[in-house]
């Protein structure tokens, strides 16, 4: 069970927003309301990542960033956006993990993942959620390797499919996404991507959707499971710069608590289940939720 978010802002005023952002994620990882309390329980420690592309006058920086500490405690985290103070777009995935039990630590498997396909494609993927049964996969998608974790399988599938039958990367995610909620026999807890496409002038997101709350033992462990993975669309302006993001439930409410007096949140979209945003890109920034809402695709089972 983790935290993430994901934003494309435009204007001189982005690296404000972004820090804005930064520091309610942070504070979404160390403290998560819609966890039931505990020693460790609703604190995402187990380190982090992130994505971060930015658009310059006449340049273009990219970071890749993963850390074994927690966002929390990790003197980087405050850090690696400096070089972004002048850039005039910005375009984030981040991501927080709590590792689900009995499966591997270590920054090998930290989101989001980077994935090169041989086409020099390039793309970046961070989950939350569990997809159980994961030999079954490995199986049928004729992927040998043993140390993989359910969101690396993930990723590789959807860069075969995408290497073998030429398809657009967001439209394989799409399409092996509807493949696995279809299944039975695969127990998934919840399957919400946010996807990066990295090119220097054409970079775009996508943010998905799906909860089956497979794991859930009780009506009220699904009620608080719903809350938990719920995510949000939403469009943030501070003086002439303009962001969209979508982020998990937990992001929106710190984001709310603490910069509510100093950035304005013109909109919030609660994704439904089962929902897919595709090619975020500047556009979006500048939509009103109507516009939005028509960009919302329910995904078809």
């Amino acid at each position: 069970m983790c935290r993430l978010a994901s934003m494309v802002s435009i204007g001189n005023k982005s690296y404000l927003i972004l820090d804005y952002l930064l520091d309610a994620f942070q504070e979404a990882a160390y403290n998560d309301p819609f966890i039931p309390k505990g020693p460790k329980v609703n604190v995402h420690r187990d380190g982090w990542g992130a994505i971060l592309h930015g658009k310059f006058k006449n340049d273009f920086y990219s970071t890749f960033i993963k850390s074994y500490r927690p966002a929390f405690n990790d003197p980087t985290y405050k850090i690696f956006k400096e070089d972004y103070k002048d850039a005039n777009e910005l375009f984030l995935i981040v991501h927080a993990r709590k590792a689900s039990p009995g499966t591997a630590y270590g920054v090998s498997f930290l989101h989001p993942f980077e994935k090169i396909l041989s086409d020099s494609r390039v793309f970046y993927l961070a989950h939350n959620g569990t997809i159980h049964r994961r030999e079954i996969l490995r199986n049928e998608w004729k992927i040998n390797n043993l140390t993989l974790s359910d969101t690396q399988l993930l990723v590789q599938r959807i860069a075969d499919v995408a290497t073998q039958t030429g398809q657009q990367i967001f439209d394989a995610v799409h399409d092996t996404v509807i493949e696995l909620g279809k299944r039975e026999d695969i127990p998934v807890s919840a399957i919400q991507l946010l996807v990066m496409e990295l090119e220097k002038e054409n970079t775009r997101l996508q943010a998905l959707s799906l909860i089956k709350n497979s794991n859930a033992k009780t009506e009220e462990q699904r009620k608080i499971n719903v809350r938990y993975y719920k995510l949000y669309a939403i469009r943030l302006s501070l003086d002439n710069t303009a962001a969209f993001s979508v982020m998990s439930s937990t992001v929106l409410l710190k984001l709310k608590e603490k910069y509510s007096d100093v950035i304005e949140i013109d909109y919030e979209i609660e994704l439904p289940e089962w929902s897919e945003i595709q090619e975020i890109n500047e556009d979006f920034v500048d939509m009103n939720k109507t516009d939005v809402l028509k960009h919302l695709v329910k995904l078809k089972l």
